[in-house]
């Protein structure tokens, strides 16, 4: 369960502090106190009398009793009503609004009934749950290519999407070849990666089977691919890339780019020698500067930056077959409303086709969740990657 609030508007204070005179504060007060709490919990289940009331709630004094009652009967949460009996007799009992506030209360009494004694005890809490990713995860070769050059990976840990360079066979083995040797070493701890230094480290290695493969193959000189991962330990991400596949971060409702793109225009507007408004149209927009081709420097240049995890986030990674054709909001509109991030995957991939991309599509959508229980590793590919028949190797368990 997700108790996160935007702010300390949204729970009726101003100002993004809790002023001790604001209205909210007075009633919280008034609700919360240990006696208040202990009436209203009391005349829950069912209409009590004054004795009734100091024998079910011990230790209250006649006085606090009577303090109480005349606090939440001002407020509105209880009802005294006087009984034409002799002798006279008074009943309490709950009103609506305070059927209403108790039924908000239970729950509370019942989770710190349930972890009192642990905490009387001064047990520690158990450690929290680590958090993974649930993803969703699509890669087509769009209208306009015969060809799939793109690649995908994605576990409960780790997902990645490559992009291949270098024509049309080149690109794919390219792609192809980084992530299925990716994954191969993220097998071992079932997509779970220990940090920057290991992670560096593998995808150096992938970078060297690009290398090893045109030593086997001259004809494919040349070929490269991009890279975006996230590669998470369980309390934060480490988000790796190079070239112009992006990652996005979806939290609270707002999309924010996370990567920077390697590429020509982009040195072109820090330089100041265009502007934002024409880079969507220059035409060495496609001009990568950096990516993995099998040169060891390709490996050192790789951009590695550690994100705290966050539950409910939603993270995007993406070939520039959808950044190039959809607009970001349209991005975005499309994350928020989707339910599951498999949803959000064929939907973004649907709304590339319907912009016409005329390059291959792929997406990872992935969700921050926490993995309870150790998830079952079962990678997923797409692409050019899933048409290796590696890609359909049976782990062991």
């Amino acid at each position: 369960m997700d108790t996160r609030f935007p702010s300390f508007e949204a729970l009726g204070f101003t100002d993004g502090v809790l002023p001790s005179e604001c209205p909210s504060r007075i009633v919280l007060n008034h609700v919360t106190s240990t006696w208040g709490v202990l009436v209203l919990v009391a005349l829950a289940r069912s209409d009590l009398r004054w004795g009734e009331l100091r024998r079910t709630v011990q230790g209250i004094s006649e006085k606090m009793l009577a303090q109480t009652l005349r606090t939440l009967e001002r407020d509105g949460f209880v009802l005294r009503t006087a009984q034409p009996t002799v002798p006279p007799r008074v009943d309490y009992s709950l009103t609506g609004r305070g059927r209403e506030v108790t039924a908000h209360l239970l729950p509370l009494m019942q989770w710190i009934a349930g972890n009192a004694d642990d905490i009387v005890a001064g047990i520690p809490p158990a450690p929290p749950a680590p958090l993974g990713f649930e993803t969703g995860q699509a890669s087509i070769s769009g209208d306009f290519r015969d060809g799939n050059e793109d690649s995908l990976y994605a576990s409960s840990w780790s997902a990645f999407v490559a992009d291949g360079v270098g024509g049309h066979a080149g690109g794919e083995v390219a792609s192809a070849t980084v992530a299925i040797r990716l994954a191969s070493m993220l097998d071992a701890t079932e997509g779970r990666l220990p940090g920057e230094e290991r992670l560096r480290e593998l995808i150096a290695i992938a970078n060297a089977d690009l290398a090893l493969r045109v030593r086997m193959d001259a004809a494919l000189a040349g070929m490269a691919t991009t890279l975006v991962g996230l590669f998470s330990d369980g309390e934060q991400t480490l988000v790796a890339h190079t070239g112009d596949s992006r990652a996005y971060r979806l939290r609270d409702g707002a999309l924010a780019q996370i990567t920077e793109d390697d590429s020509l225009v982009r040195e072109l507007l820090a330089s100041g020698a265009i502007r934002e408004a024409e880079v969507a149209d220059h035409p060495l927009r496609s001009v990568v500067t950096h990516v993995l081709g099998g040169d060891p420097e390709d490996a050192a240049a790789l951009h590695v930056a550690a994100q705290p995890l966050r539950r409910g986030d939603r993270w995007l990674l993406a070939s520039d077959g959808l950044t190039d054709y959809v607009p970001v909001l349209e991005v975005a509109d499309t994350l928020v409303a989707a339910v599951t991030p498999q949803d959000a995957a064929d939907a973004l991939v649907a709304l590339a086709l319907r912009h016409r991309a005329r390059d291959n599509v792929t997406v990872v959508v992935a969700d921050v969740v926490e993995l309870v229980d150790p998830p079952v590793y079962r990678a997923a590919f797409g692409g050019s990657a899933a048409a290796d028949p590696a890609s359909a190797r049976t782990l062991e368990a």
